[in-house]
C-alpha cells in the first residue's frame, strides 16, 4: 500500500541522488523536492485541522509573551534584501527586495485572540464600512461571524483543535483568519497591515516571529531582478494572480523553511492557513508605505 510505495520511491530517490551528487543543476531538483515535501506536510496539517481529524498535538499557537507587548519603533530606511546565494532558495526570493520605508511602529506580537474577539464583540462583522468591497462580499457569501475554529461561550473563548473544542487563551495569536478579516480588524483599530518590506525591516531589527504566518498588505509579485528557476511553474504563474504575501512561519513549519526572506502566498479568502497578522501604526508625514487607503486589489 502507501508504506510500500513510500519505501520504494525513497530508495529510488537515494539511488538517483548518488548519481546526481556532483551536478549542481540536478541537485537543485532534489533540494526543491525536499523543501516542497516539507511544505506539503504543513498543508496536510491544514487539511487535518479543516476536516476535524483527531490530533495528538495542538494545532494552535502558544500564548504570547506578555513581556513583549510594547510596539516596536522602526526607523526610516532604504531596505535592500536578497537571499544567501550559498543556500537553497525559492525563485520568488531571487533578485532584491528594494523599498524606501518611512519610520513606523509595528506590533511586537501578532494580534491576539482576545484582541480580535473585541472586534467581533463590537459588531465588526456587521459593519460594512470596515471591510473592502471584496472582503464584504466574501463575508456575506460565507456568512462569517468570527474567526474560523473559534467561538465564544459566555465569557469563555473556545478553539477547535482537530476534533476537540478546548478553552482558548485570549493571549494566544488569533489563527485561521483570512486577509479580508485581518484588513477589517486593522480598519476597526485604526491601524494597517504591514507591507512585506515593513515586515522585513522589523524582522531585521529583532522582531520575534514564527508563531503564526502573518498576512501582509503586499501582493505576490516578483522582486527586482527576478529570474525563474528551472521549475518555472513554481512562482511565475501566481505573480499578480490575486495572491498575497505572508511572512514568518507557524508551529507546523519545518525548521529549514524558517527564514525571514521566505515568501508564502495565498489568495485573500483562505482561512485554513495557520495564519494571523500584526499591525502597523497609521501613516506619518512622508511615509508613503503606510497609506491609510485599503489595498487597491481588494476593492
Amino acid at each position: 500500500g502507501i508504506e510500500h510505495y513510500l519505501s520504494r520511491t525513497f530508495k529510488e530517490a537515494i539511488a538517483i541522488l548518488q548519481l546526481d551528487a556532483t551536478r549542481e543543476t540536478a541537485l537543485y531538483f532534489h533540494r526543491l523536492s525536499i523543501a516542497h515535501t516539507w511544505m506539503h506536510l504543513e498543508a496536510l496539517e491544514m487539511t487535518a485541522q479543516t476536516l476535524g481529524f483527531e490530533r495528538t498535538e495542538s494545532a494552535e499557537p502558544m500564548a504570547l509573551d506578555v513581556r513583549d507587548q510594547a510596539p516596536l519603533a522602526i526607523d526610516a530606511q532604504a531596505l535592500r534584501a536578497s537571499p544567501d546565494r550559498d543556500c537553497f532558495f525559492f525563485d520568488n526570493e531571487f533578485g532584491e527586495l528594494e523599498a524606501d520605508i518611512g519610520a513606523f511602529e509595528i506590533d511586537a506580537q501578532p494580534v491576539s485572540l482576545g484582541a480580535f474577539w473585541a472586534f467581533v464583540d463590537d459588531g465588526g462583522y456587521e459593519r460594512e464600512s470596515l471591510w473592502t468591497d471584496h472582503g464584504w462580499a466574501w463575508k456575506t457569501r460565507q456568512a462569517a461571524a468570527g474567526p474560523l475554529h473559534s467561538r465564544r461561550q459566555g465569557d469563555l473563548l473556545l478553539c477547535r483543535v482537530g476534533a476537540q473544542w478546548a478553552l482558548g487563551d485570549a493571549a494566544q495569536p488569533v489563527c485561521h483568519v483570512c486577509l479580508h478579516e485581518a484588513q477589517a480588524w486593522c480598519n476597526w483599530a485604526g491601524r494597517q497591515l504591514p507591507t512585506e518590506a515593513q515586515w522585513m525591516a522589523a524582522a531585521s531589527a529583532g522582531m520575534r516571529w514564527g508563531r503564526v504566518w502573518e498576512w501582509t498588505s503586499s501582493p505576490f509579485v516578483p522582486f527586482s531582478g527576478f529570474t525563474a528557476h528551472p521549475y518555472e511553474a513554481y512562482s511565475e504563474p501566481w505573480f499578480g494572480a490575486d495572491h498575497w504575501v505572508l511572512k514568518g512561519a507557524c508551529a507546523q513549519t519545518h525548521p529549514m523553511l524558517r527564514d525571514r526572506l521566505f515568501r508564502n502566498f495565498y489568495r485573500p479568502h483562505r482561512q485554513d492557513v495557520f495564519a494571523g497578522f500584526r499591525s502597523v501604526q497609521a501613516a506619518v508625514a512622508g511615509c508613503a508605505t503606510n497609506s491609510t487607503k485599503p489595498p487597491e486589489r481588494l476593492r
